[in-house]
């Protein structure tokens, strides 16, 4: 367990490096950290969700774990998100779903929300890539829309890069329900400039297309896919990833000048999703964390 708990620290960066931060100018939501990263107080959690402006807990996780994170919200005025994973007796069984969900509401997040002086506004995010049809997706939404959730991301995304002749995988990976707030696009490809821009691209004109305002990245830091042919992307936290390239994807993502000229940059998102968590033992360099925040 001390080794373990080295690891992690040994990725996360010096409180003084955090505090020399502003705020970011857009909402950005972190995944929810590893559970040893759960250390109330821990100035690097506080000073990092000032930064981003939301810190995110696990619904399967534990009671005390969102009580510090509402600790740390209300210290940082912050938003609350909520990660949930329905992995899938919905198709099935929707009534039994729905309870696996409340059941894990009411043990982790309802106790510390009513012991809680401070009522952040809270943001969903559902780790959901296929369940199963439009009307299933618009009533698990509307369950969650109830517990408390106003704003919902689902990882629920456009176009995705394969091998095919085109570059672009033909699977539907989005469907269209009521409820849907926002069209997802993925930034896990390393050094890929062309590919970033096209997907925000691809991303905004299917949301334009259903209806929807906005779009969200999700975006990994510091790790990442590259290509490999077998299996034609691979998963790395060894990223070959140039500061460079992570100081321009920030820029991209949040500052006007590049935002007003989605031809030539990225179609910006209106939120930004850190998959994984930016503290996360994958993330080897957080000198790309630091790169990415400060944008210089």
């Amino acid at each position: 367990m001390v080794t373990l708990i080295l690891v992690i620290l040994s990725v996360v960066p010096p409180v003084e490096e955090l505090k020399s931060i502003s705020s970011l100018p857009k909402l950005t939501i972190p995944w929810s950290p590893d559970d040893e990263l759960w250390v109330e107080g821990q100035p690097q959690l506080t000073e990092l969700t000032r930064i981003l402006g939301a810190i995110t807990v696990n619904v399967e996780g534990k009671k005390e774990q969102t009580a510090i994170a509402l600790k740390i919200a209300e210290k940082t005025k912050a938003k609350l998100g909520v990660l949930l994973r329905p992995w899938f007796p919905v198709v099935t069984d929707p009534g039994g779903e729905f309870q696996i969900t409340w059941n894990q509401w009411r043990t982790a997040i309802a106790p510390a929300l009513r012991e809680s002086i401070y009522k952040p506004e809270i943001i969903c995010l559902i780790d959901a890539e296929i369940l199963g049809n439009a009307e299933l997706f618009s009533i698990y939404d509307a369950f969650i829309t109830a517990l408390g959730c106003k704003r919902r991301e689902w990882y629920n995304f456009a176009s995705t890069p394969n091998a095919s002749e085109m570059g672009w995988g033909t699977q539907q990976w989005s469907v269209k329900f009521d409820g849907l707030q926002t069209m997802g696009f993925e930034i896990y490809h390393q050094n890929e400039q062309y590919l970033r821009r096209e997907i925000s691209r691809k991303a905004k004109v299917q949301a334009i297309e259903w209806g929807i305002l906005d779009t969200t990245a999700w975006v990994s830091i510091g790790c990442g896919r590259v290509f490999d042919w077998k299996p034609f992307t691979t998963w790395t936290d060894n990223t070959p990833q140039s500061l460079d390239y992570t100081i321009a994807m920030s820029k991209e993502l949040y500052e006007k000048w590049y935002c007003d000229r989605p031809t030539r940059y990225m179609s910006c998102p209106s939120t930004i999703i850190i998959y994984p968590h930016p503290f996360d033992k994958r993330t080897t360099k957080w000198e790309h964390l630091i790169a990415f925040l400060k944008r210089n």
